[in-house]
């Protein structure tokens, strides 16, 4: 089925706070395609970009060596590096577990969890070990 220009355009959200929401996410997009070629250029293998699962997300799973690292990109045009919230770190950490229990391959790499700044167009910010998975663990009750 062929739709015309003008029927496409009125099923499209206009509203000005979904305009600012789809804009933020296309910055966010744009920021999490950066950090992959910082991430690239620093010599790590970008394994997965946006990984989803109904746990939640993980911005970019990158191996280096026998590392294999989780990165949270943040980004903003204003942006002043701040601690992540410990809920998207639990989150995170729940989302890497499964990713390596879908792939055991990676069983043998040590996991670390990054955090990557990024402000109007440049990393700003790369921090490694931002979070460990043992003191979200214990939390847990594992």
């Amino acid at each position: 089925m062929h739709y015309n220009q003008s029927y496409i355009a009125s099923k499209i959200n206009t509203s000005p706070t979904h305009q600012k929401k789809y804009a933020s996410y296309l910055y966010g997009l744009k920021a999490e395609e950066m950090a992959a070629g910082y991430l690239q250029l620093q010599g790590y293998q970008i394994l997965n970009i946006r990984y989803k699962t109904g746990l939640g997300d993980i911005d970019i799973i990158c191996s280096k060596n026998d590392v294999i690292a989780f990165v949270e990109v943040k980004a903003s045009k204003k942006y002043v590096v701040e601690e992540l919230p410990y809920q998207k770190k639990r989150k995170n950490s729940m989302v890497a577990l499964q990713f390596l229990a879908e792939n055991s391959q990676y069983g043998d790499f040590n996991i670390r969890f990054d955090f990557l700044a990024i402000k109007n167009g440049d990393v700003i910010a790369h921090i490694k070990n931002a979070w460990e998975l043992e003191a979200l663990e214990y939390s847990w009750g594992v």
